[in-house]
């Protein structure tokens, strides 16, 4: 029994009874972990090559895998790009990835300019914008008051006669107006203008902000003081009125930090309103403490560059421990040479007339002391720069003769047995 068609893979040439077990021969990848697998393969044929990587293959989705080659349908969250940070203005709540737009940071305020407590640094409405028509204050909807008598001083000495100017308490507590009202005229008092006002508040401790609205203010009004709220007591009266002085505004305030994005060159007092833009992260090299505003500047973790030091030292390290172990080769070497140094007084030979050497004395000679014994001889040396000895003149513009240079001299005659100092020789 067995498969009787010779035109079959598994053909039994010994069969004579055809049992159905004939199929035909499919070469092909039969391994299911590479790319090329064929599920009819029923001969392997060496040409699996390319592992399989499942995953997301679409690049407009989170999950896309730039190393996958075969879609696993794991394609879930379609990419939304925008900036990311609620800190900045083109924080967009939608987005799930960085395009890196993040460039302007929020600062919140009131940002209508018709407003009483308009912030001209403002880029986002904080809806804390309000205005003098809006105040209003009902004594019975509160447990405790206060009494100020006040003036508004604009410069030394020189204070307020404008019945528009008015002073604004603001409840640090609650945000609300407190108190307020406009400058009067009373004709008996210190400088015959004042404003008589009231403050209101629930709570015994309290801080109130002061506005001033005047004129004279390039922004019309403006914070000049803070004061503590103490229940049911009077502040300053006609003959010691309380002084709120325009000099100490909040024009004179502002972001004093040359670093800063919103930096004002005009403002004498830093009102911490400084917008300063870098990496906020005290894990990352760029960190630093001034930063205000992360724009995401920070790459570089110590932990990264502490990983990249240690590689460079131990690189260090195996070069020193090479170093030494072929120092020490040569260590065992010379201690295994019994060789000697010995010095020979080996001559020179010179002729009559020009000749070159090599001085090879390893310390400098005086020209005058190098050719001493033989000077009566000598007519001139000179080196390469051509600077020369002149013996007969007492002329020495050579200078000294020095290890491993070359020079030239002219004799009047031949001389022999003549040496600059003596030469090492190794003698084993």
């Amino acid at each position: 029994l067995g498969c009787t068609d010779d035109l079959m893979f598994n053909f039994d040439e010994n069969a004579n009874t055809d049992d159905g077990s004939c199929y035909m021969l499919v070469e092909g990848c039969t391994d299911a972990a590479y790319l090329e697998y064929n599920s009819l393969a029923n001969f392997d044929n060496q040409t699996c090559s390319v592992l399989v990587v499942e995953g997301c293959m679409d690049a407009n989705y989170i999950e896309y895998n730039s190393e996958a080659n075969f879609d696993d349908d794991y394609c879930l969250e379609v990419i939304l790009l925008g900036c990311l940070d609620n800190l900045y203005t083109e924080y967009n709540p939608q987005a799930n990835s960085s395009d890196n737009s993040c460039e302007v940071p929020v600062v919140l305020g009131c940002t209508d300019p018709t407003m009483y407590n308009y912030f001209e640094f403002a880029n986002t409405d904080n809806g804390s914008c309000f205005s003098l028509s809006d105040f209003t204050l009902s004594p019975q909807d509160y447990q405790f008051n206060m009494s100020i008598t006040a003036q508004i001083e604009y410069s030394q000495g020189l204070f307020s006669t404008n019945l528009n100017d008015s002073i604004i308490l603001i409840s640090s507590v609650t945000g609300q107006v407190s108190g307020f009202a406009n400058m009067e005229l009373v004709p008996f008092g210190v400088n015959s203008y004042y404003a008589f006002i009231t403050a209101y508040s629930n709570n015994m401790s309290d801080e109130l902000i002061v506005y001033v609205t005047s004129s004279s203010l390039e922004s019309n009004s403006a914070i000049v003081d803070t004061l503590n709220f103490i229940p049911n007591s009077m502040l300053g009266s006609i003959s010691s009125p309380w002084v709120f002085s325009i000099e100490n505004s909040s024009e004179n305030y502002g972001c004093t930090n040359s670093n800063a994005s919103n930096y004002n060159s005009d403002a004498l007092i830093n009102d911490e309103s400084c917008i300063i833009l870098g990496c906020s992260n005290p894990s990352f090299i760029e960190y630093s403490a001034e930063v205000t505003h992360d724009n995401g500047s920070c790459v570089s973790s110590w932990q990264s560059a502490y990983n990249t030091q240690l590689i460079e030292i131990n690189d260090i390290n195996n070069s020193l421990i090479e170093a030494n172990s072929t120092i020490s080769d040569l260590q065992d070497s010379l201690n295994q040479n019994t060789c000697d140094l010995v010095e020979l007084e080996i001559p020179l030979y010179f002729v009559e007339g020009w000749n070159m050497f090599g001085y090879t004395c390893t310390n400098s000679m005086n020209a005058v002391t190098a050719f001493s014994e033989i000077e009566e001889y000598v007519r001139v040396v000179k080196n390469n720069n051509g600077d020369v000895y002149l013996p007969e003149y007492g002329f020495n513009g050579l200078g000294e003769l020095i290890y491993s240079m070359g020079y030239q001299i002219n004799l009047i005659e031949d001389i022999s047995n003549f040496y600059f100092c003596p030469t090492l020789i190794i003698q084993e």
